[in-house]
C-alpha cells in the first residue's frame, strides 16, 4: 500500500469525534493512524463480501438440504 498522504477534510458529528479523540489516545496513536486504521479495515470488509458474491456468480446453486447438511457438518445446528 502506498505510504503517500494526501490530506482530506470531513465532517463528523461532534461526539463520534470525541470518542474517536478519546480511541485514539487510549490506543497511544494518532488520530489520522486509527483513521487509517478503521478505514482499511472497513474497505477489508467490503472486499471479502465482493470475493463472496464473485465466487457465486458462477451460478452454482446448492439445495436447500446440502445447505442444512453443511451447517451440521460445520456444528452449526
Amino acid at each position: 500500500m502506498s505510504k503517500t498522504k494526501t490530506k482530506a477534510t470531513f465532517y463528523l458529528d461532534s461526539e463520534l469525534y470525541k470518542a474517536f479523540r478519546v480511541k485514539a489516545t487510549l490506543a497511544d496513536k494518532k488520530i489520522s493512524e486509527l483513521m487509517n486504521q478503521t478505514l482499511r479495515n472497513e474497505i477489508s470488509e467490503d472486499e471479502e463480501d465482493l470475493k463472496i458474491l464473485r465466487r457465486r456468480a458462477d451460478g452454482t446453486t446448492e439445495t436447500y438440504a446440502e445447505f442444512l447438511k453443511g451447517l451440521k457438518a460445520d456444528g452449526l445446528i
